[in-house]
């Protein structure tokens, strides 16, 4: 009995540690200039591993005490979904491994003829000795311990579920987290836009970029709010029971009044949205609102007439905040094509430059992280300041990763994507967060609707940016998948 007592101990240990330090990255790394200096960003991947670690602790510790009652039966089979997200997932952390490798000139030569050439002529290596897939292999290195970070939260929150207590539950308190954090960083961004002096924060001076709020670049702004406003309007969806008959005012008498504040802080990021003038960002997440009113339907959280209304009134909420605040940069953006700088302007162009190193490059790319030093031999156009990005992530993952990375990810996502459509939820009732009566409530459906909406609009924004690489957007985007499908597959 003493042994159980320490065990549950230990247990509740991990669980604050798993619990609160991902509240403390989804909080930090966005705030932290979206986490892309390296100090932000080793905090972020050190705090990744903890929370892998502790929670591998944890599951072993739970190993050696009687199984909980509210449990899957040990018949339960996993699902094939399941196993195809972790599988692709895997493949593709494996990708960037492969290329580190060491391999027979021969044999590199046989997958990848152009590869091999390369190191020959360096004149490092030799038609007898050894070498590998990647053409620069210390950015393949640390580009794989930024990979395997994002995936140590996946596996990590994906199967967490505290002990004696819900899944959903904690997932509750961890969007209530992401939203807050994601109205604070609308304030701020909309206050620095109209007392602009070149400082972020108003303290720390930046000489280039597009900033808005805590990022550099408004682009990437852009894709950390669109997928945090549908979070807020999924917990907005969760439903009150009523007593049947209830008239409207009692009924709005008896409403959490919480709600009136988590549908301002909505429609607050929502505008930030607007006037960071992202024209990428703008069109992903009103595609991704759309979704969002799809899926709650398929979801049976909301009726034709209630998605009619839902839609009409946020329209009308925009308008005329966006009225207020004066909307002729806005239409001017969307009017001139090509007029938001050199990436814009020379946008095509670079794609077309990545398409011809696919080609020559197709089974396992370049490297990852090589396409900064690798693109200016394929640039077909002059630019004095050197493009670091391909402004497309999947057109960059298929230069540096191949056919192997491109076919992976979109493996994984489809299966997400397809899981979370073909999902059958259960009609289980909301809960709350543990030892929290005040909590808010929020059931499954509701979680699995705002964290796939939020995943879809990075997705579609990453056509015309490059969210994979910035750390804030990433943590998110692989935090928002662990949450929907831990969800949609519950762990035995």
């Amino acid at each position: 009995m003493a042994k159980r007592v320490k065990n549950s101990g230990g247990i509740r240990r991990c669980e604050i540690i798993v619990e609160w330090g991902a509240v403390f990255l989804v909080v930090f790394s966005p705030l932290a200039f979206g986490a892309v200096e390296t100090w932000a960003w080793i905090t972020v991947a050190a705090g990744c591993f903890l929370i892998a670690g502790t929670e591998r602790y944890r599951r072993h510790l739970l190993a050696r005490l009687p199984p909980l009652p509210e449990a899957l039966p040990p018949t339960a089979r996993r699902p094939v979904a399941d196993y195809l997200l972790c599988g692709f997932g895997i493949l593709f952390l494996l990708g960037p491994l492969v290329q580190l490798i060491p391999l027979p000139v021969s044999l590199v030569s046989a997958v990848s003829p152009r590869t091999a050439r390369y190191w020959l002529l360096t004149g490092r290596v030799t038609s007898g000795s050894w070498t590998v897939f990647s053409l620069y292999p210390s950015r393949t290195a640390g580009e794989l311990v930024r990979l395997t970070a994002y995936g140590a939260i996946f596996y990590a929150l994906k199967g967490y579920r505290p002990a004696g207590g819900s899944r959903t539950s904690f997932a509750a308190r961890l969007l209530t987290a992401v939203v807050a954090t994601g109205f604070v960083v609308s304030v701020i961004g909309i206050l620095q836009k109209y007392s602009w002096q070149g400082m972020i924060y108003w303290l720390r001076p930046i000489r280039f970029g597009n900033p808005f709020g805590p990022f550099v670049n408004r682009n990437h702004f852009a894709g950390y709010i669109i997928m945090v406003i549908p979070l807020a309007l999924g917990l907005l969806l969760t439903r009150q029971p009523r007593p049947a008959g209830e008239a409207f005012r009692d009924r709005m008498v008896r409403s959490d009044p919480r709600r009136l504040l988590l549908g301002f802080m909505a429609l607050v990021m929502a505008v930030s949205l607007f006037l960071s003038y992202s024209r990428s960002g703008i069109l992903a997440g009103v595609l991704a609102f759309i979704f969002l009113i799809g899926v709650s339907r398929h979801f049976r959280l909301i009726d034709r007439r209630q998605a009619l209304v839902i839609f009409g009134t946020s329209l009308v909420l925009v308008a005329l905040t966006l009225a207020f605040f004066g909307t002729a940069d806005l239409v001017a953006r969307f009017e001139t094509v090509g007029g938001g700088g050199a990436e814009v302007e020379y946008r095509w162009d670079i794609w077309r430059d990545t398409v011809r190193i696919y080609r020559d490059y197709p089974v396992l790319g370049i490297g990852l992280g090589g396409f900064e030093r690798f693109y200016p031999y394929y640039k077909s156009f002059y630019r004095r300041k050197p493009f670091t990005h391909a402004e497309n992530d999947y057109l960059q993952v298929a230069a540096e990763m191949g056919t192997w990375g491109l076919a992976s990810l979109a493996g994984f996502f489809l299966t997400f994507f397809g899981s979370v459509i073909f999902w059958k939820p259960e009609k289980n009732p909301t809960v709350r967060p543990r030892k929290r009566p005040g909590g808010w409530p929020v059931s499954g459906r509701e979680l699995v609707a705002g964290c796939s909406a939020g995943v879809l609009g990075l997705l579609l924004q990453s056509v015309l940016n490059f969210n994979f690489a910035i750390p804030a957007n990433a943590l998110l985007l692989a935090v928002l998948l662990a949450l929907a499908a831990g969800r949609i597959f519950p762990g035995r």
